[in-house]
């Protein structure tokens, strides 16, 4: 492929948290031209490229396929005799089935096997604003947008509006937000919350009951993200309110997770450092650990936990719920094994990792500077 003075590389990591952007360090004015665009719906597709493989890899629980990865080039054209390709025009990419933290979940980049240790997050919220069906409104830090359609339902003529996220990469979140709808023919979904008071069995027509009731709401939800509609009408939605979850940060090692199961006064060596257990409580489900250095003194302690069914429940998605299971100092990282039931009788079972490095959203990747890293949910 030939390359020009135009030419710049974007670097992307897919898996079901996030996908991870990586180019040229630009002005933000440069980013805007192809970001969020896809390649051309009659693009060339090779399916298999030598020295793109499938790496089989493991996480705490299963096994993972951490492949195929990909190449690909958006919004180039030809000039000259040369193909240009804009500024973050040409990505790689890799897909794997997870991407979480606390699960040892495995993340091939460039041929290099990482472990994904943890992220940071934040809610993005936007309020009041009015699409129309194909706009599209910027939010957060404008690296993504949500796009608005407008249908009718299939009884009648009701508008209803359903929105989806397009993301840096080109691509639309998997899942939609919508149907919803603001006509006043409609009774909230909600009202269905506590069932209502027909009878059980077949009912016939009766212009009192369910021949008159036609069910939607104004709220879509999926998770953490939500929206609030404002008005639907044959032309536009008005939004009330959308938020969406974002990543701020990503942590990751190229090193092998350490795990040892310990009691009340005992050691594991954690590379340069040592991780020692002052106290297991298996009843309250929490331990009390430390992190030695030279000369064994204690560089940092906290009690982890307590591993309560409130907090697995929050597991592995809220990084204040994971905070309380984590002990964190430099670039070495210890906390419970919370998924695999880490109270032993009087012992406690830690990942200790080592080599943990961490990479802001927009920040230069640590091989080559040059390189930014973009979230993309």
């Amino acid at each position: 492929m030939m390359r020009t003075r135009k030419t710049r590389y974007l670097l992307v990591f897919v898996c079901l948290l996030a996908l991870f952007v990586l180019y040229p360090v630009l002005p933000a004015s440069a980013e805007g031209p192809v970001l969020m665009k896809p390649p051309a719906k009659d693009a060339a597709v090779v399916v298999s490229m030598p020295g793109l493989p499938i790496i089989p890899a493991k996480n705490l629980l299963r096994d993972v396929n951490v492949g195929p990865e990909g190449l690909v080039i958006r919004q180039s054209h030809v000039k000259d005799g040369k193909i240009i390709i804009p500024p973050a025009g040409l990505y790689y990419d890799i897909r794997v089935s997870l991407g979480r933290s606390l699960l040892n979940d495995p993340i091939l980049l460039l041929g290099k096997i990482y472990t994904l240790v943890d992220t940071g997050n934040h809610l993005d919220v936007k309020k009041n604003f009015t699409l129309k069906p194909g706009e599209r409104a910027l939010y957060g830090d404008g690296s993504h947008a949500l796009e608005c359609s407008i249908s009718t339902s299939f009884f009648s003529l009701i508008p209803e509006a359903s929105f989806k996220i397009l993301k840096p990469s080109g691509n639309y979140f998997g899942a939609a937000f919508g149907p919803v709808t603001t006509n006043p023919s409609v009774t909230s979904a909600h009202t269905l919350a506590q069932g209502t008071k027909f009878p059980e069995g077949a009912l016939s027509p009766d212009p009192a009951s369910w021949t008159t009731v036609f069910h939607g709401s104004n709220v879509a939800v999926n998770e953490l993200t939500y929206l609030v509609a404002k008005e639907v009408s044959k032309t536009q939605s008005t939004v009330l309110e959308w938020g969406a979850g974002a990543i701020d940060w990503v942590a990751l090692t190229a090193d092998k997770p350490i795990e040892a199961t310990l009691g009340a006064g005992e050691m594991a060596n954690l590379g340069q450092y040592k991780v020692k257990v002052v106290k297991v409580d298996a009843g309250a489900k929490t331990a009390e650990v430390q992190l030695l250095g030279a000369d064994n003194k204690v560089l940092a302690s906290k009690t982890l936990g307590p591993l309560n069914e409130q907090v697995l429940t929050l597991l592995p998605s809220d990084p204040v719920a994971r905070e309380t299971l984590i002990l964190k100092h430099g670039d070495v990282q210890v906390g419970l094994d919370a998924f695999r039931n880490p109270f032993k009788g009087d012992k406690v079972a830690l990942l200790g990792y080592t080599g943990v490095f961490k990479i802001d959203n927009a920040a230069p990747w640590k091989d080559d500077p040059r390189f930014l890293l973009r979230p993309d949910t």
